[in-house]
């Protein structure tokens, strides 16, 4: 054995071992000068928004990150039932806040765009804590999207919902709007059908908001949601309730998980008058846009994002913000 392939070897069982035996790495090493490059140029761009936004809190997080850390690897194996099975992925955020990626994914044009996309994760997420409130309820106080007051047992807290596709919304979201709109971008497919349910609540939002409030728009929509993700207030799901009623974050948290779940939100959230734009038919608009054929509901994405984007996005001239 080449004293290379021992010290690939080494690693991986280092890494296996703090994953509790549940992930084995193939392949491990750190990253080359280049891709160091392109880190750094990724862990800019994010820093960038953070400041733009004023989180002093994802900025510290951002720069305590330790680039030469990162792991490259070749194959990733998941342990399940016994039996390893090979996990493809573009970019991951470890437990352990140390960033990995596939080596096929460092060689692609698409690697800033993951690299970005991961750091948000990173800047999103912090310690998870619980935390009793007045009416004796516990709510997680954790960065990201993250659970309501789920039950009044401490046992329950426990519990915790993971809101993944609002997460992935928010994280493919903020990673779009600080690239410029021409950059070879990774995510498409489900992250579609997430943008489109993030943009779709929001107008939702700002449609019950602005029957009150005139001045509350599209604009202040996003910041709720953004400070939400950022700094876990819980602020945006309360919207969201006030909008669809108590039951909608259950619905979210279950989003992506089965076609009837997915078409009874879709329904729910997105009421059209149109017969060829609801119900089954809508659903696939969305199976199209999944798949990557142009639909109504991809052209109806883009018309929201470039809206949403055009009011929140950071521009480079400052005379332009």
């Amino acid at each position: 054995m080449t004293m290379e392939a021992s010290a690939a070897r080494k690693a991986s069982e280092e890494i296996y071992t703090t994953h509790q035996q549940k992930i084995r790495y193939e392949g491990v090493r750190g990253p080359t000068l280049e891709e160091l490059r392109t880190l750094e140029q990724a862990r800019k761009i994010v820093i960038e928004y953070l400041q733009f936004i004023g989180s002093a809190e994802g900025v510290g997080r951002m720069k305590k990150l330790e680039l030469e850390k990162i792991r490259i690897y070749e194959n990733k194996f998941f342990l399940y039932e016994g039996k390893w099975h090979e996990i493809r992925v573009q970019g991951h955020h470890a437990f352990d806040n140390i960033q990995e990626f596939p080596r096929q994914t460092v060689e692609s044009p698409v690697f800033l765009h993951v690299s970005v996309h991961e750091f948000f994760h990173h800047a999103s997420h912090g310690r998870s804590a619980f935390v009793e409130t007045a009416d004796g309820n516990y709510v997680r106080k954790a960065s990201g999207i993250s659970t309501l007051p789920i039950g009044r047992n401490p046992k329950e807290a426990l519990k915790k919902i993971h809101f993944v596709a609002l997460n992935e919304a928010a994280t493919e979201t903020l990673t779009r709007y600080s690239l410029p709109e021409d950059a070879i971008v990774a995510h498409g497919g489900f992250y579609d059908m997430y943008r489109f349910l993030l943009q779709i609540l929001l107008r939702k939002i700002v449609l019950d908001r602005s029957a009150s409030d005139p001045s509350f728009g599209l604009k202040e929509a996003w910041h709720i949601f953004q400070e939400d993700y950022f700094s876990g207030t819980h602020k945006f799901l309360s919207e969201v309730q006030k909008s669809y009623g108590k039951d909608m974050p259950k619905m979210l948290a279950n989003f992506g998980k089965s076609r009837d779940t997915d078409l009874e939100l879709l329904e729910k959230v997105h009421p059209s008058s149109e017969e060829d734009f609801s119900g089954e038919y809508f659903y696939g608009h969305v199976v199209l846009m999944v798949e990557g054929n142009d639909s109504k509901a991809t052209q109806e994405l883009n018309k929201f994002d470039a809206e949403l984007r055009a009011l929140v996005a950071p521009r480079k001239n400052p005379s332009q913000q």
